[in-house]
């Protein structure tokens, strides 16, 4: 292998490195036969030199070379003065190309490669449907595609000598639109055409706009794609992206929106943009394309009024510097003459915009620029510049560069954390950005509407033989039966259509009470008055509830210092003390993640953080405390309620994976099995892994020690094993199946004679698919416990979609599940159903949650571990929800 930057050299990207090192065929030795010796013996003088092969280069050398060619050649004299025509060698069998792609590792946009084998994870499509509950009408935010037997033909696209700027590929191939016309579809390899070229393998002569110097195009056929093929989908997405494009909506993510409709929120210097986010997939009901409606919070103040703002704030001008650079380096900034966002990632107060830099034409100053390019007037012409380090380039030789922005026209992006916390901004934002059901499907039909009512996009769209109904796609679901909610003493309160328990928590007794017979409560002095109203109302209310609590140790420092409190707790921590509340004067994560430290992991003990402020408000401290109680006493071992779920010898296990956003911090992955027949006792671990990585090696010891913990408090191990595993994405799912389903296995042989039934499920939050009532016509958020299992669930795979939850605002999100192996051959409606029952488990919310309470624990224990302590917990709060 050539070193970097050295001769024969590719400059790609991990993605291609490693699918070339997939692709890469055994070296196997070539053995001479009898007949035919190994070596050819020639004369010396027939010796012919072999002709080196082209040298491929990264963007950065191509560039380099194409500069050099350019200053020494002759302006008055091009390489080549026009395109040649067309050049036709014999035909080659489109069935050879896969292999010599393979062969010559040119994979970039090999969409069939990197497509999950989707039989492999799938089971019988038809055992997938259920039947309890009742039906409802429904609708969906996807769209029914209308499309042709043969949807595109697909072409490989290579260039001689390699181009690897993708900008230059698409001027190249441009060179030939008489050819390919303009309803064409090319991300820079592969290419789409609603018709077929004459030959199955088209020479082109091309030339760069730069140098004049040659380019051959090489289009060869791939296949012809039926709609429902992977690359076909791909295709199908491609298009969507030229059609926002026509729509003239600015791309940010996945998303488009419009900015030319901004909705302006004034008094927060806001502005909202609408948009949508598309996606073409097959589903059961066929090929469908997903719209949903998104929207993007922009700032219309700009970086220059927030320096100028902060300047006034401090009269002292070094400290205001100082300051500014604290509030302002790491944040995004908007420049909306090309719509791009950038980090800041320093501030040069020596640079103004009358300094200069170099382009190819010299010197110029950045007003001058701005105002030639742009016509952008800078009035200021004393402010610094901020600069933003690009990312690390291809050419690995080649330092990256600074780039300098004007504050004036940087606009600054997102919300901060003072107005995440500010009651006041957040609503008058979710009062644009929280769509009711009627105003989503309504901005869906518009956006329909507004592709036909475009010449040129809907010319775009019914080229390719393509289509999109009017409106869209209905469909019938399911309604669960109603859960009732267990209590202590086994009292049942069944619950409304809401699926609400929160007023029966404060008046039913819990199921397991654990007595508040020895804790302690830590606070600073100025809090002695709130901490004894707390402790008075913990007292007198708490008995209704089934709890027994007596006064605690009350322990008063002078300094509201993580070293004072870290310190008197762990004087006072033994063996029998049960419990340690902490009341801080306001919230702050470095003391708050010193006393978790402490209580997690030096001195394990379970802990409660209390602010000042929380209980600070009479008329609600009533409720605050009595939830308060219900949080320790799960947190000491106790039970708050239940649900009936009639599977007997069952352990139900949640797991998440926590990533930190910093990328040298390690990521968590936690699992939580239930330990008991009414799930509500766990048993818990987590570990730390590789930055950034999903798929876990731990699962196999941490199963085998819930196992070994199930054994010993029920005298048997579980009959049967159902794992929800969340934080999934699609392009996971085999990965998953090979590597994380395979230790559950492997746990399960070391118990011999134990052939318990595992069914492994993976829960998706992060979709894009909505589903709305639809009833006399009227869309409306559909009750806690819809299931879809048809229509829009994923061909070939297991799946359904749980709406669980109740919302008052805005658009209820489902959840998808998808079952990758069930040796427990449960019935599909006893797995939708346990799914449902576990959303009421969560003790931090008296109703149902998005994802079963085992996932959700599994979240917040990642959370505390990567978040907070930044170490694995005690083994000894293993049996514990200390966490929540």
């Amino acid at each position: 292998m050539a070193a970097p930057g050295g001769p024969g050299y590719v400059h790609k990207g991990r993605g291609e490195h490693l699918l070339a090192k997939l692709r890469k065929k055994p070296d196997v030795p070539t053995i001479p036969t009898p007949e035919t010796p190994a070596i050819q013996l020639q004369p010396a003088d027939s010796v012919v030199a072999a002709t080196p092969a082209p040298k491929k280069m990264g963007r950065g050398a191509a560039l380099q070379m194409l500069l050099s060619k350019k200053s020494a050649a002759n302006s008055s004299a091009p390489v080549c003065d026009k395109l040649a025509k067309v050049i036709q060698p014999p035909q080659e069998s489109p069935t050879s190309l896969q292999t010599n792609l393979q062969e010559s590792g040119d994979t970039k946009k090999d969409i069939s490669f990197l497509t999950a084998d989707v039989a492999a994870l799938s089971f019988n499509p038809a055992n997938k449907l259920g039947s309890s509950g009742r039906p409802i009408p429904l609708l969906t935010n996807n769209l029914i595609l209308k499309t042709k037997p043969l949807a595109a033909h697909q072409y490989h696209v290579s260039f001689e000598p390699n181009i690897d700027n993708q900008y230059m590929r698409f001027k190249l191939l441009h060179q030939h639109v008489s050819m390919f016309g303009r309803r064409k579809q090319f991300d820079g390899t592969q290419l789409y055409l609603p018709f077929l070229l004459p030959k199955n393998v088209t020479l082109l002569n091309a030339c760069l706009p730069t140098t004049n110097d040659p380019v051959q195009i090489k289009v060869q056929f791939v296949t012809s794609l039926p709609p429902n093929s992977p690359q076909c989908l791909h295709f199908y997405n491609l298009m969507f992206k030229r059609i926002m494009k026509i729509l003239d909506y600015r791309k940010s993510n996945d998303s488009y929106f419009d900015d030319k409709n901004a909705i302006s929120v004034p008094q927060h210097h806001l502005e909202v943009w609408p948009g949508y986010v598309t996606s073409v997939t097959e589903v059961d009901g066929g090929v469908l394309l997903s719209c949903d409606v998104a929207h993007r919070v922009v700032r219309t103040e700009t970086a220059l009024e927030f320096i100028r703002s902060s300047l006034k704030r401090v009269q002292n001008v070094n400290e205001a510097k100082q300051m500014i650079i604290r509030e302002l380096v790491g944040q995004t900034i908007l420049t909306r003459y090309n719509n791009k966002t950038y980090r800041v990632d320093d501030i040069d107060w020596g640079l103004n915009p009358l300094s200069t830099f170099k382009t190819t034409k010299g010197e110029i100053t950045f007003k001058d620029y701005y105002f030639k390019n742009y016509s952008l007037e800078i009035k200021d012409l004393q402010q610094p510049l901020l600069l933003h380090k690009e990312k690390k380039r291809r050419n690995l030789d080649k330092e990256p560069e600074l780039l300098c922005f004007v504050p004036e026209l940087s606009y600054m992006s997102g919300l901060t954390d003072a107005m995440r916390s500010d009651f006041k901004v957040m609503k008058d934002v979710f009062a644009h950005t929280r769509v009711t059901p009627t105003n989503r499907v309504t901005a869906i039909n518009k956006f329909v509407e507004n592709i036909r009512n475009c010449k040129e996009a809907y010319e775009e769209l019914t080229s390719w033989g393509t289509d999109l109904d009017e409106h869209v796609h209905s469909m019938e679901g399911r309604v669960l039966p109603q859960e009732a909610v267990i209590f202590g003493n086994n009292v049942k309160i069944p619950l409304n259509a809401e699926a609400d328990f929160g007023r029966e928590v404060t008046n039913k007794s819990v199921i397991t009470g654990v007595p508040f017979s020895n804790w302690a409560i830590i606070y600073v002095k100025k809090d002695s008055s709130r901490v004894k109203e707390f402790i008075d109302t913990l007292l007198k209310f708490t008995r209704n509830i089934g709890l027994t609590v007596s006064p605690p140790k009350q322990h008063e420092i002078s300094s509201d210092s993580s070293t004072a409190y870290t310190q008197l707790a762990k004087s006072i921590i033994n063996s029998d003390l049960q419990m340690v509340v902490f009341i801080f004067p306001a919230a702050r994560d470095d003391r708050y993640n010193a006393v978790k430290k402490l209580c997690c992991v030096t001195c394990p003990i379970p802990s409660q953080v209390v602010i000042s402020r929380t209980i600070g408000n009479p008329q609600k401290l009533k409720r605050i405390t009595q939830n308060i109680a219900l949080q320790m006493n799960v947190k000491m071992g106790g039970d708050l309620w239940t649900v009936n779920i009639p599977l007997k010898d069952l352990m139900v296990i949640g797991i998440d994976v926590y990533h930190e956003s910093k990328a040298s911090s390690k990521s968590v992955v936690a699992l939580c099995a239930t330990m008991n027949s009414g799930h509500t006792q766990y048993y818990s671990r987590c570990g730390f892994q590789t930055h950034g990585h999903e798929i876990s090696h731990v699962f196999q010891p941490f199963f085998n020690e819930a196992l070994i913990e199930y054994k010993k408090r029920n005298n048997c191990l579980p009959l049967k094993i159902v794992v929800f595993r969340d934080g999934v994405g699609d392009g996971q799912l085999s990965l998953v199946k090979s590597h994380e389903i395979s230790q559950f296995t492997s746990a399960i042989k070391q118990w011999e004679g134990y052939t318990p039934g595992l069914t492994y499920i993976i829960v998706q939050k992060r979709i894009k698919t909505r589903i709305f009532g639809n009833i006399g016509g009227r869309q409306d958020n559909p009750p806690p416990g819809t299931v879809v299992d048809k229509d829009i669930t994923r061909k070939g795979l297991f799946d359904f979609f749980l709406v669980s939850q109740h919302v008052r605002q805005g658009t209820v999100s489902p959840t998808h599940y998808i079952v990758l192996h069930d040796s427990s051959e449960l019935k599909p409606d006893y797995i939708q159903r346990i799914a449902y029952k576990l959303t009421f488990m969560y003790y931090n919310w008296p109703g149902t949650i998005r994802v079963p309470a085992p996932c959700q624990y599994a979240h917040k224990l990642a959370q505390l571990a990567g978040q907070n302590i930044r170490e694995e917990p005690n083994k000894l709060l293993s049996n514990r929800l200390f966490f929540i």
